[in-house]
């Protein structure tokens, strides 16, 4: 290493204050990177000899997560690999990158400016075809802003030349009534005791709106009558499923309900501290979280016993899995953890830690606002109140839907005014691919749970390419613990390309069909669980469809 960079490191750590505690290694490596532009093996090297640890583990981080620069390049582009990006034409994109440019995808050019890769997905589903330009986010690029975007990267005048455009089209969102009175749902509830609080959110069974819906106040009240005296609140806002953007919409117009939403499970659970760990394809939305969090601490509503740290995330999309997270939030590699123990027994730092996502802490917010009777006005007897779905795809009118749970599928289709809707999938990667016969069937907990991700589908679309894309969305992001997912995903994805071509029997088919379901029961987490859902949903609810394309059999439309 040059003297001038170990002296600029130097000074770093010691601006940073960075001391040897090994579970903020992915903090300082983040800190490097950021001072740098990229991370050498040198800057890594250094850090290992700080941490007094093997470089060896410095790597095995660096290596997982996505975002993090191995080369010294100036402006890292990358292109969003989702389906929503398909369907928006994506490839023209990139072709027209790799014309301007002279490079292929993964490739970087002589002068070392530019250099092309994919990103699994950007969030931005609503205003496909997106990209990211080191932390410059473009939504609805079209192939003629590509030679002004060069441009304005050459000039340095990217922020001048292209305003930023991160708002969702919200309809329905008066259904809110979200008042703009700080603290209101702070007060309301904090003048209650911790029991009351937990039997306010057990009347109305709020469940989490991360798609499990495992009731919210079940995991607080274990998380509270643990005796430990060190507990920690964590905001889920790796919000990584393709097809997902509604946490976006809220962490940019109300991300102070959040933070309310926060302290109330604080305070009820008695923990002092809380954790958002924000995804790290969200990084432009750190101004406006940073900007309302100093606006709480100043106004005095965090309490004199909570505080909130804003975490960043480096582009890994398990470590949306909690025990992944809280191991991305000790500074480790996001892999999933064997359970139990779970969370609320050890959680971050062997604590007791609850996790929840942006939207179950916003209804938390909106309850004790509100009052549960306007909560309990929605929904099913199983599923309470509204529910925000990022719905994308084939329609004119995509955004987020602030929609009352049960309502059917049809009736979202023509809220949308969608035309010649074919299948909509239902949770995004991980979730089902329903026909259009059983549009009758309701969103809610009971019937059809998701975690908001609505994408629809015009009966010219390929089910088997939008199935491709899920599968390979799932081989570039499982963390490989598991020999089902790393291998068994791996081999579903080449017997679904041979369906495409025709080229697959009918007996393979039902090799891939027994495959599957091994995958979903023998899988270490919900990452590889989960990945065959549109796999096994295609199968069952297109027969026709996929039949027409075993060998030997005629081709039919899918």
């Amino acid at each position: 290493m040059k003297k001038f960079e170990e002296e600029k490191l130097e000074n770093l750590f010691l601006e940073k204050k960075f001391t040897k505690e090994s579970h903020k290694t992915l903090f300082y490596l983040q800190e490097i990177q950021n001072e740098f532009g990229y991370l050498s093996y040198e800057h890594m090297n250094y850090l290992a000899e700080f941490l007094d640890i093997h470089n060896s583990q410095i790597e095995s981080i660096v290596s997982f997560y996505k975002f993090f620069n191995l080369e010294n390049v100036k402006y890292t582009i990358r292109i969003c690999h989702t389906i929503s990006c398909d369907l928006k034409n994506k490839d023209r994109i990139i072709k027209g990158f790799e014309n301007e440019l002279g490079i292929q995808m993964g490739e970087i050019t002589a002068n070392r400016e530019f250099q092309l890769s994919f990103c699994s997905c950007l969030g931005m589903c609503d205003r496909a075809p997106a990209i990211l330009i080191n932390d410059r986010l473009f939504s609805k690029v079209s192939p003629s802003q590509i030679p002004q975007i060069i441009e304005a990267c050459k000039n340095n005048r990217l922020n001048e030349d292209f305003p930023e455009t991160i708002i969702s089209t919200v309809h329905f969102e008066n259904r809110l009534i979200i008042t703009t009175h700080k603290g209101i749902s702070i007060k309301n509830a904090l003048k209650n005791p911790p029991d009351e609080i937990l039997q306010t959110l057990r009347e109305v069974n709020l469940r989490g709106r991360g798609g499990a819906g495992f009731p919210t106040w079940k995991k607080w009240e274990l998380a509270k009558i643990s005796p430990d005296t060190t507990k920690y609140v964590v905001c889920n806002a790796d919000e990584g499923e393709p097809g997902t953007f509604k946490d976006r919409f809220l962490l940019h117009k109300y991300f102070g309900k959040i933070i309310e939403g926060m302290i109330i499970a604080g305070y009820t659970i008695g923990a002092q501290k809380g954790i958002i760990y924000l995804r790290g394809e969200y990084l432009y939305l750190v101004p406006t979280i940073k900007k309302v969090l100093k606006e709480y601490e100043t106004d005095k509503l965090l309490g004199n016993n909570f505080e909130i740290e804003l975490r960043m995330g480096m582009g890994a999309y398990v470590c949306g899995e909690e025990t992944a997270l809280i191991e991305s939030l000790e500074g480790k590699r996001g892999e999933p953890r064997n359970r139990p123990p779970y969370p609320i027994d050890t959680g971050y730092l062997d604590k007791p830690t609850i996790v929840n996502n942006v939207e179950t802490f916003y209804d938390i917010a909106l309850i004790f606002e509100l009052g549960n009777e306007y909560f309990n006005k929605f929904g099913t007897k199983d599923s309470r109140g509204l529910k925000l779905f990022s719905v994308s795809g084939d329609l004119e009118a995509e955004g987020v839907y602030v929609i009352p749970y049960g309502t059917t599928l049809q009736e979202l289709v023509e809220m949308t005014r969608a035309k010649n809707i074919y299948a909509i999938v239902v949770g995004g990667a991980q979730g089902e691919i329903i026909k259009k016969d059983d549009f009758n069937k309701i969103l809610a907990f009971e019937a059809l749970p998701s975690g908001g991700s609505i994408i629809l589908l015009n009966k010219n679309r390929d089910l088997l390419t939008v199935l491709q894309n899920f599968l390979e969305f799932f081989v570039e992001e499982s963390c490989g613990q598991c020999t089902p997912c790393r291998l068994g995903v791996n081999e579903l994805l080449n017997g679904v390309i041979e369906l495409k071509k025709g080229k697959l029997s009918l007996n393979k088919l039902n090799k891939l069909i027994e495959l599957a379901n091994t995958i979903k029961l023998s899988s270490k987490c919900g990452l590889g669980t989960g990945s065959v859902n549109g796999f096994l949903s295609l199968v069952e609810n297109f027969k026709e469809d996929i039949l027409g394309r075993i060998e030997g059999e005629k081709h039919g439309n899918s």
